[in-house]
Formats: structure tokens, C-alpha cells, sequence
């Protein structure tokens, strides 16, 4: 059986593809600060750490209130809580692109952060509750390829716009093609909870939801987010300086790894569908990434090898995906899915502020040898965890 032939029909595809598009959207519009850096810190006469402060606090107020989301989610209905969420987006956007001062502009984008705090819950609940159990692996190769293509947008996208048009241009740009996704949303029917789980919501707290296999999912998704801002962050100024390999080249490389992401999740999705189990395939995944990294890290073969390793980490981190995400929902009760989502997927915040505390003093001081050793001992730790996360039986 093929990936095409788990996909869902009907409703449920409509369902699919329409959460697939907000979230794509909700990758775009967590990166559309960076590619206009520099047109920001000029016409605000900035520094770019307060620029970048922005991003801090966005990451923040999502890691902050992403339970509550899930919380919320899980009460009123994935369909409800996204709708919400991506107007939000789209006026915070709105009000950024017409702020009259630097001030007046970070209060803005910085309510996007809350808008984005309600996106992973609702997309999984709806995932969760209108697509079969049977195609879900293709619902969540969708939910993750559209990511990112959300983050590819964002420099291939906004940065051509803003430097052509301005910053404003590039951020109205942003709100215009968000329209089509609200308009999808609204076209599609609600999922109110059933009576079962609005009869179980007044006792679920989270004790319930924080069990020993969702804390180590918790884990999983710290451990991985830290890998994944590791590499993207870090491995051009770590291979220039250990391997001397020119800037242009390596980050040629870093385009690829991102490319090749995209092959990984819908390879990943297929062998699900085909049978695979979700912790084999995720196994598979942490193994193949391991072994690219220490290619990588070898020096063998130079600057080809470098290449090599890195496109095997990279489709790896995609392969692993549908797989990490099904963990997580066979280990979710159906009334605790938002909770659950809002909970786990906070990690991603987590590893995104621990990527930079703890890797950038090793670049800084050329400590290259444990900052390779260090992704390495993550991924190791991230594959420890997912398997004591399996669902017994």
C-alpha cells in the first residue's frame, strides 16, 4: 500500500489538507522576522540582538501558553481555537506591518507568538478525531512537509518582497496569503467534543497528561528540537572553522540537508502506511541520522563526505517524523489530545533556546569536537527515550 493510497478522502481530506496549509503558514510566519533583519535595524536605527530579542520573546509567549492552548483545544474543539489562532496571526502581522515605531512593532508580532501557542494542539486534535486511524500516517506526513515548506518560504518569499517593496510590503504579503487558509477553516465544520470527553475535561489536569510516556515524549521533542537548531545554526561556522570548507559551499550543503527533509517525512509517512511501526520507523530514523552526523564529523571523503553526511541527517531528521508525531497519539486518550499536543510540543521551544546556550560557547571557543560529540550524544539520548516511550503490548 502505497502513501497516495492511505490518503484520506472526502472530509477528512479537506481536514488534511486545509490544517497542512495553516500550519505551513504558521512556519512562515514563525520565521519572517530574520530574512529582514537588516531592513528592520535600519529603518528602526536598532541594534540586531534587540531585533532578535523579538523572536526570543515570541518563543517565550508560545512555550508559555501552549498548554492553555491545549487546554482550550480540548474544550471548545480544534476547529474553533485554530480559526481563532490564525486571525490572530494575521492581525498581529497586520498591526507589525503598520507600526509607527520599533516599540509599537515588537508589541505586535509579539502577539503572533500567542497566536502560534494554539496551532500544533488544534492541528493534532483535528488530525486526531477526522482522519481514520488507518491514514493518519499520510495526515501527518502532510502536517510536517507543509512545515517545511513554511520555513522555505520564509527567505524565498519574504526576503525578495522586503528588500524589493520593504519590510512592511513583505509582512502584508504574509497576511495575504494567510487569507486562503482562514477562508478554508471556515468552510469546514467544527469538532465539538463528544459528550464523553466533555463529561471527562473537569478532572483532566495535567497529572493526567504528564504520564512517564508522555514526559519522555516531553523529552523527545526537547532533544530533537535541540538537534535540529544545532545543525541549522551552527554547522557552517563549525565546518568552516574544524574542516575549512568555504562558507559558500557549506552552506550550499545546508540548503540541501533542508531539501532533502522534505523526501525524509514523505518517505518516512510511506513505510508507516506500509506497515511499518511507528517505533521501528522512528529507530530507523535516529540511526541513519547518528551515522550521517559522525560522516559528517569524520572528515572521510572531505568535503564530499561532509555533503554525504550531511543528507543523510537531514532526510533522517524528516524520515522521523510521522513517526515521533503517531508515538505521541497512540499514547494520547482521545479527551486529552490538546492538553497532550500543547504539552509536548512545548519542547520544540525548549530545544530552541537550549540550541543556542549550549552550542554557541563551543563554536566560540572552537571546542568543534564536543560540539559534534554533544549532537550526537542527543540523538543517542532522543532514540533512548522514544523507545521507552512505546506503548506496551
Amino acid at each position: 500500500m502505497s502513501l497516495t493510497e492511505t490518503a484520506p478522502r472526502g472530509g477528512g481530506a479537506r481536514v488534511v489538507w486545509s490544517v497542512g496549509y495553516v500550519h505551513g503558514l504558521s512556519h512562515l510566519y514563525m520565521l519572517a522576522l530574520p530574512p529582514l533583519f537588516p531592513l528592520l535595524r535600519e529603518d528602526f536605527s536598532v541594534s540586531l540582538p534587540l531585533i532578535a530579542a523579538i523572536l526570543a520573546a515570541f518563543n517565550l509567549i508560545t512555550a508559555a501558553t501552549q498548554y492553555v492552548a491545549g487546554v482550550a483545544v480540548d474544550r471548545f474543539g480544534g476547529m474553533i481555537c485554530l480559526r481563532a489562532g490564525l486571525t490572530l496571526s494575521l492581525a498581529s502581522l497586520l498591526a507589525a506591518a503598520m507600526a509607527p515605531g520599533f516599540w509599537s512593532f515588537a508589541a505586535a508580532f509579539c502577539f503572533c507568538g500567542l497566536a502560534n501557542a494554539v496551532y500544533h494542539p488544534a492541528d493534532f486534535r483535528l488530525l486526531n478525531s477526522c482522519v481514520d486511524k488507518s491514514r493518519r500516517a499520510f495526515a501527518f506526513s502532510v502536517h510536517s512537509f507543509s512545515g517545511n515548506i513554511g520555513f522555505a518560504l520564509a527567505p524565498a518569499l519574504l526576503a525578495p518582497v522586503g528588500f524589493a517593496f520593504g519590510w512592511r510590503a513583505a509582512l502584508l504579503v504574509a497576511v495575504l496569503i494567510g487569507l486562503p487558509g482562514l477562508l478554508a477553516l471556515f468552510q469546514l465544520p467544527g469538532d465539538a467534543p463528544k459528550g464523553e470527553e466533555t463529561a471527562a475535561k473537569p478532572k483532566a489536569g495535567l497529572r493526567e497528561v504528564a504520564t512517564s510516556a508522555i514526559l519522555l515524549q516531553l523529552l523527545v521533542f526537547t532533544l530533537f528540537s535541540l538537534v535540529s537548531g544545532g545543525v541549522q545554526s551552527f554547522s557552517v561556522l563549525a565546518g568552516a572553522a574544524h574542516f575549512g570548507y568555504g562558507l559558500t559551499q557549506l552552506n550550499a550543503v545546508l540548503s540541501l540537508y533542508l531539501l532533502v527533509g522534505t523526501a525524509g517525512i514523505v518517505a518516512g509517512g510511506a513505510l508507516v502506511s506500509r506497515g511499518w511501526s511507528e517505533t521501528r520507523a522512528f529507530s530507523a530514523g535516529i540511526g541513519l541520522g547518528m551515522a550521517g552526523w559522525a560522516l559528517a564529523w569524520s572528515g572521510i571523503g572531505a568535503l564530499a563526505g561532509y555533503a554525504a553526511g550531511m543528507l543523510m541527517i537531514g532526510f533522517a531528521m524528516g524520515f522521523i517524523l510521522p513517526a515521533r508525531d503517531l508515538l505521541v497519539a497512540r499514547a494520547t486518550p482521545p479527551h486529552l489530545q490538546g492538553r497532550t499536543y500543547g504539552f509536548v510540543t512545548t519542547g520544540i521551544n525548549v530545544g530552541q533556546f537550549a540550541a543556542p546556550a549550549l552550542i554557541a560557547p563551543l563554536v566560540e571557543h572552537d571546542h568543534l569536537n564536543a560540539y559534534y560529540l554533544l549532537l550526537l550524544v542527543v540523538l543517542a539520548a532522543s532514540l533512548a527515550a522514544g523507545l521507552a516511550s512505546r506503548p506496551r503490548g
